[in-house]
């Protein structure tokens, strides 16, 4: 269940355990009434109704002698007391209340993601001022829209983070690496890796349900499946008992037995939780951006906070950071291709 079910759950046993209000109940009156009078429903058929639902939960507190709803003086003090008093604590009749009252106005949900861009906005003869916000900023804006501003801190924080050496360790790809390697490697590594964020595109010819498997064929000891987006954008889990595909929801496997992957489409905008120790291999490519390592750096939302990462960089990569660490008049120490970093991700 989301966090915003957890909360509805929690209002609903709240409300249960306090009661109704009297306004509330005729609020709640007053709309049902008005609901069946356009739909044409038979009252008489709809009271007999109403009575064998409510008489078996209220014992000898019912009275069979209550008027009908619609002959109720909802502005008479005593008859809406005397609801009141029927009705205040009836699960249904509250659940009712808070679905079609509370929880639309407090905890909304859209069944859809809604997703747009700068030039969505329009420009100055539709809208005077327009202005937009995002968790992944960005200068890439119409020229209209003018420069973005960023919240004070933020990068310099992501700054620091991604290039904390208790955070970040950076691993060397031999000269003669290819997927199947990448796949072992990360399969059998010891610490093991709980995901494989793949920013650098350098796991190829596989579908991601290929990869899957192909993991949980090389190694993952200790894991029970792989987390991975399929065709629709799907979280889904294959699992290493009969290779099962299961949606994550449904899968029962807790974070800390499951891997995830993470193919490089999906490496920005996709959330999926990983235990709180948990180590991600992040692959480079020298066609990436820093706000490309950084979106698939931060899939793992507890980063600095006892999440870490190791970036897996092919010689190629590391030939290019060493030529313009030395146009900068850097002294950074050449890297051998085949052999283990560690320290901060350049």
């Amino acid at each position: 269940m989301d966090t915003s079910g957890k909360c509805q759950g929690s209002v609903m046993e709240a409300a249960t355990a306090d009661g109704g209000a009297a306004t509330q109940v005729v609020t709640l009156l007053k709309t049902v009434l008005s609901e069946e009078q356009d739909l044409g429903v038979d009252v008489e058929r709809r009271r007999e109704e109403r009575i064998e639902q409510l008489e078996p939960e209220l014992g000898d507190a019912f009275d069979e002698d209550v008027l009908p709803l619609q002959l109720l003086d909802l502005g008479d003090a005593e008859q809406t007391d005397a609801l009141l008093e029927l009705l205040g604590r009836l699960p249904p009749v509250i659940y009712y209340f808070l679905d079609l009252f509370v929880f639309p106005e407090t905890t909304p949900y859209l069944e859809l993601k809604l997703s747009a861009s700068g030039q969505d906005l329009g420009g100055s003869i539709l809208f005077p001022l327009r202005l937009g916000f995002s968790g992944t900023p960005s200068n890439l804006l119409p020229e209209e829209l003018g420069r973005c501003r960023f919240a004070k801190g933020v990068d310099a924080q992501i700054m620091r983070t991604l290039t904390a050496p208790s955070v970040v360790s950076l691993t060397p790809l031999p000269s003669d690496w290819s997927v199947k390697y990448v796949l072992k490697y990360i399969a059998t590594a010891s610490p093991p890796y709980a995901a494989l964020i793949d920013t650098g595109a350098l796991v190829t010819g596989y579908s991601n349900h290929g990869v899957a498997r192909k993991l949980l064929q090389y190694g993952l000891a200790g894991m029970d499946g792989v987390v991975y987006l399929d065709e629709r954008d799907r979280q889904m889990v294959l699992l290493r008992a009969g290779e099962a595909v299961v949606p994550l929801k449904q899968a029962g496997v807790g974070a800390e037995r499951r891997f995830s992957f993470y193919d490089q489409v999906h490496t920005t905008g996709m959330d999926i939780k990983q235990a709180a120790a948990a180590r991600a291999a992040l692959t480079l490519s020298k066609d990436m951006t820093f706000r490309d390592y950084a979106q698939g750096a931060y899939r793992m939302r507890g980063i600095g906070g006892g999440q870490t990462l190791d970036v897996l960089a092919p010689p190629e990569v590391l030939a290019q950071v060493e030529a313009h660490v030395a146009l900068g008049g850097g002294h950074g120490a050449r890297r051998d291709a085949h052999g283990e970093g560690d320290g901060a991700a350049a």
